[in-house]
């Protein structure tokens, strides 16, 4: 029988992989936040804006491409803090970050295209068949923004926090970044409650939407600036780097 000696936890490999894939899907994620429109208005001037807008369908593209970078990221840091006292909460986090990303997908397959035809189809009617499409179109926009209210409250409001709290448990990471990650999606938990609960409004879907989720995508930025720098690093700070091990034959 063989056995391996020495059992690396996160190969170098992971470190930049998950580091990149954090400061790409940031920015972008931090791009399209800033296009797509968070302005709390009726049903009516939200179908002009979206029928008037030509890049409404790539634009929702990027927004898949930046939660599926995320994602990757998250599951990156999730790899690296397995030697935490709280690795149970970084798995949760996992967990949390897989869901969140399934409800944006789902979200992006309406808001991305589905509300561009309804929108397209809304501006060209008029009459009895306008006043028709009104409540359907109404009815879609709850939808997504129930879809929004979720999503915010799982990625930034459970999955970084949980993320967070077991980064203050690790050598790994630097307290500071661990606060903010905690403090930020504290933030981005009451955020997504109010959306779901409260519905829009220039506080919610606005204001507190962009400033919480920008610290959140911050949060990630520096995380994942922290990978680069670990993977160039020798290994210390309670994480093993991974490296090829040899392997021994055991005697007869």
């Amino acid at each position: 029988m063989s056995e391996s000696t020495g059992r690396a936890d996160v190969g170098r490999t992971v470190l930049r992989v998950g580091g990149w894939f954090a400061v790409v899907g940031t920015i972008l994620s931090t791009v399209v936040n800033v296009l797509h429109p968070h302005q709390d208005v009726p049903t009516d001037i939200f179908m002009r804006e979206v029928h008037e807008t030509a890049f409404w369908i790539p634009l929702h593209l990027g927004i898949v491409a930046a939660q599926l970078f995320d994602l990757v990221a998250m599951l990156a840091i999730g790899r690296t803090l397995r030697r935490s006292l709280r690795s149970d909460l970084a798995r949760y986090a996992d967990g949390a970050a897989i869901v969140a990303a399934a409800v944006m997908l789902t979200l992006m397959g309406q808001d991305g295209f589905s509300t561009k035809h309804m929108a397209d189809y809304y501006e060209s009617t008029t009459g009895a068949a306008h006043a028709a499409a009104y409540p359907v179109a109404y009815a879609f926009l709850l939808l997504l923004l129930a879809g929004l209210g979720l999503w915010y409250l799982v990625f930034f409001g459970v999955a970084m926090p949980l993320y967070s709290v077991a980064m203050l448990r690790s050598s790994f990471y630097p307290r500071w970044i661990g606060m903010l990650g905690l403090g930020s999606g504290l933030c981005g938990l009451v955020t997504g409650a109010l959306i779901y609960t409260l519905g829009s409004s220039f506080l919610v879907t606005t204001l507190m939407f962009l400033v919480f989720s920008f610290l959140g995508f911050l949060w990630l930025l520096v995380t994942g600036v922290h990978l680069l720098r670990a993977a160039k690093a020798p290994a210390e700070d309670g994480i093993a780097v991974e490296e090829p091990q040899p392997s021994y034959a055991a005697g007869s």
